[in-house]
């Protein structure tokens, strides 16, 4: 958010940071710009012509953390966020939320769940449409997944992946992440 974006700024700027971490850094921006580019063309490709963006639509984040996607697009009519990440975390990021979110934007729904527990027969689309997420394929919907598979045991991993692709008819996904577990190896092998 850009009240505390002076904190990065000031790091950076003052050389506070070696550079290896500069470096991770101007990766890590890359790719946010990368999601960001892919949720502008989805937000795109699913509004309503004359609807000024208002049609509803839907996205589904894996392991959000502290992501700040949903206050930076929290002001766009119709559009719901909903954030999927450990019980502990989901409540942090609920609070931190609250306290930056800004004046007019929707707050997202906090998915309190460990996609870990998928191979066990946990439901994330379940624990997800309980929190208001449409899962029938008549909400646009997007699934961001950002560099959380890796943390995942590879069984819930495959399960994850598993009911996204099959839970969600129609739905568009963005994965910037590790998908060795999943049985995607660069070169096939």
């Amino acid at each position: 958010p850009e009240r505390t974006r002076w904190v990065v700024d000031a790091l950076v700027d003052g050389g506070l940071l070696p550079d290896s971490v500069v470096e991770k850094l101007d990766w890590i921006v890359r790719r946010t710009n990368f999601i960001d580019g892919q949720l502008d063309s989805f937000l795109d490709e699913t509004s309503s012509d004359g609807d000024d963006g208002g049609s509803r639509r839907q996205v589904l984040v894996l392991g959000s953390g502290y992501d700040t996607r949903c206050l930076r697009y929290g002001d766009r009519a119709g559009l719901d966020f909903f954030c999927v990440d450990l019980p502990a975390v989901a409540e942090n990021s609920r609070m931190v939320v609250e306290r930056y979110l800004p004046p007019g934007a929707r707050p997202p729904a906090f998915v309190p769940f460990d996609l870990n527990d998928a191979s066990d027969g946990g439901s994330l689309l379940g624990a997800a449409a309980g929190r208001g997420l449409v899962v029938d394929g008549s909400v646009p919907t997007m699934v961001l997944c950002e560099a959380v598979l890796f943390y995942l045991e590879p069984g819930a991993a495959r399960a994850v992946t598993s009911e996204l692709f099959s839970g969600l008819p129609g739905a568009r996904f963005c994965l910037t992440d590790n998908l060795s577990k999943v049985g995607v190896v660069p070169g096939g092998g």
